[in-house]
């Protein structure tokens, strides 16, 4: 939730004074928030999953179920949970 957020923040401009950028918070004048409730809710991404779900060793790479609908012709599956990775 927000505790989650504001606890990730902290940490990002904790480590961004460290390496010597002590002023972007005062430059800041918006700021966007993507949670796993925003993907899925938003961009129907299943369990808010950006990057696809978590796969077993069969389901890696070539691996994976193809892109073509084996019955059904010129029908090819898209996004992030697909063959080659991140989406097509």
């Amino acid at each position: 939730g927000k505790e989650a957020v504001e606890r990730a923040r902290r940490a990002v401009m904790e480590r961004l004074r460290g390496l010597g950028v002590r002023d972007l918070e005062q430059h800041i004048k918006f700021e966007v928030v993507y949670t796993p409730e925003t993907w899925r809710d938003e961009f129907n991404l299943d369990r808010g999953s950006c990057f696809g779900l978590s796969h077993t060793f069969t389901q890696l790479g070539f691996m994976r179920s193809p892109n073509k609908h084996p019955d059904i012709n010129s029908l090819y599956f898209v996004g992030c949970s697909t063959h080659p990775g991140s989406g097509l």
